[in-house]
């Protein structure tokens, strides 16, 4: 059996065992959350009168206002960001011990230190996939603006360019992910190391299992497509959670077994 589908078919016995319906609550809730930031700044739009209600675009004069609202509602996000590690946390203690707390849920905000590292490792994980953006995105809208300026078949040249690079964004920013994606399972394992140890050490699990990690990942594509329609996402994000946590899991033990083989 492949290892995408071992590690999918553990999984799937571990959330059977009383998991899901915790993993399901605390999604909710999660979502709920970030919800109620979001429906505030809609709110606040409408009741400062700074959208227009026929063409739904905001007004010239309450832009600026609008603008402000948009820092204040992403500063907030940005804010409650470490319950979604609080959830990454649910998902690998069902991969390691087939069982789970939804206190765990607000792990990280249990003390100060240990919650502005977390929102620190997150902020620095958007970086570092930030980064990938925008190496391909800049020099693909610099090829958009001069096939703007010229004309025939030369145009034509630098509009596939510009694509082309931003399909070779993609594939980076994607490959970025992989190598990062288990910092914080990893987090969830040791919550005792600085920052940049967990995005060092997600590349050091990672490394010589990037195939595995981007067959996992690709064979979930489908289900990630399905949550468009919004109700399979509480399906879809607790069986995905569990089964990087399940991976992530393998992998450190791995580590581990090799370190003391060497000690």
């Amino acid at each position: 059996m492949k290892t995408e589908k071992i590690i999918k078919a553990q999984s799937r016995e571990y959330l059977r065992q009383g998991n899901w319906s915790t993993l399901v609550g605390c999604l909710a809730v999660l979502i709920i959350l970030f919800l109620l930031v979001y429906c505030t700044f809609e709110a606040l739009i409408y009741v400062f009168n700074l959208v227009n209600l026929y063409t739904m675009e905001i007004k010239k004069s309450g832009q600026f206002l609008a603008g402000i609202f948009l820092l204040v509602t992403l500063l907030l996000f940005t804010l409650i960001s470490p319950a979604i590690n609080g959830y990454i946390k649910l998902c690998y203690n069902v991969a390691k011990t087939k069982n789970c707390n939804s206190i765990d849920l607000f792990y990280f905000f249990k003390n100060p230190f240990l919650y502005f590292k977390v929102l620190w490792l997150n902020i620095l994980r958007y970086l570092i996939i930030s980064l990938g953006v925008f190496l391909f995105n800049l020099p693909a809208a610099i090829m958009y603006k001069l096939s703007e300026s010229i004309s025939g078949s030369n145009s034509v040249l630098f509009q596939i360019a510009g694509f082309s690079l931003e399909i070779l964004g993609i594939i980076f920013c994607f490959c970025l992910y992989v190598k990062i994606v288990f910092s914080n399972f990893i987090l969830a394992e040791d919550d005792s190391k600085k920052v940049f140890w967990y995005i060092k050490e997600s590349f050091n699990l990672s490394k010589g299992h990037n195939i595995d990690i981007i067959k996992l990942l690709l064979s979930f594509i489908f289900w990630i497509l399905a949550c468009f329609f919004i109700f399979p996402i509480f399906y879809v994000i607790p069986y995905l959670g569990v089964s990087l946590g399940n991976s992530a899991k393998w992998l450190i033990q791995l580590k581990k077994g090799a370190s003391d083989l060497k000690c």
